[in-house]
C-alpha cells in the first residue's frame, strides 16, 4: 500500500492499525482502571511486535532460499583433519564432470594434487579438499571409481590418475 511517498506492506499496516486500536483501548481503559489498562497495553503491544519481528525473520529466511546457489557460503569446516592422507606420494584426480560453477574455478579437465601432508593444490572448497584427501587415503582396491564435491549446487566430479601429473 502506498501513502504518498511511503509504502508499506499489508503486515506493516496490520501491525499501526492493531497498535493504534491498543493505545485507544488503553487510554479508553485508563480511565477506571490504570494500572490494568498499563498491563494489557504493554502485552498487546509486544505479542504485536514479536509477531512482527518473527514475520520479517521468516520472509529474510525465505528469500535466502529463493536466492540460490549464489547465497552459498561456507559456515563449517568438514571433520576430516588435513593429516588423513596416508600415501607416501602425491595423488592427482581430474575433474571428469561438472554441475555448476566451482567456487574455486575449477573445470572439466583441470588436475588437482593431494600431496603426502594432505595439501591440496590448487586449491578447492574445505569440502572439495576434504573429500579428496579421503580419496587420496584410499588404498587403490576396487570399489570406488569416482569421487564428489559434496556440494550439490557446483559438484565437481574427480576421478584418480594412475600418476601424479
Amino acid at each position: 500500500m502506498v501513502f504518498g511517498k511511503l509504502q508499506l506492506a499489508l503486515v506493516q499496516v496490520a501491525l499501526v492499525a492493531g497498535l493504534a486500536v491498543a493505545i485507544i483501548l488503553v487510554a479508553w481503559r485508563a480511565q477506571t482502571d490504570p494500572i490494568f489498562a498499563l498491563v494489557i497495553g504493554l502485552m498487546f503491544a509486544v505479542t504485536i511486535g514479536a509477531a512482527y519481528v518473527m514475520y520479517r525473520l521468516e520472509e529474510r529466511s525465505a528469500s535466502s532460499v529463493r536466492a540460490g546457489p549464489r547465497s552459498f557460503q561456507e559456515t563449517r569446516r568438514p571433520a576430516l583433519a588435513p593429516t588423513v592422507v596416508a600415501a607416501d606420494v602425491a595423488v592427482a584426480f581430474r575433474v571428469v564432470r561438472a554441475r555448476g560453477a566451482c567456487l574455486k574455478g575449477r573445470r572439466v579437465g583441470d588436475v588437482v594434487r593431494v600431496e603426502r601432508g594432505g595439501q591440496v593444490s590448487p586449491a578447492l572448497c574445505s569440502f572439495g579438499e576434504a573429500t579428496l584427501r579421503l580419496a587420496a587415503a584410499d588404498s587403490g582396491e576396487p570399489g570406488a571409481k569416482a569421487w564428489c564435491c559434496p556440494v550439490y549446487d557446483h559438484m565437481l566430479v574427480f576421478e584418480r590418475q594412475l600418476q601424479a601429473a
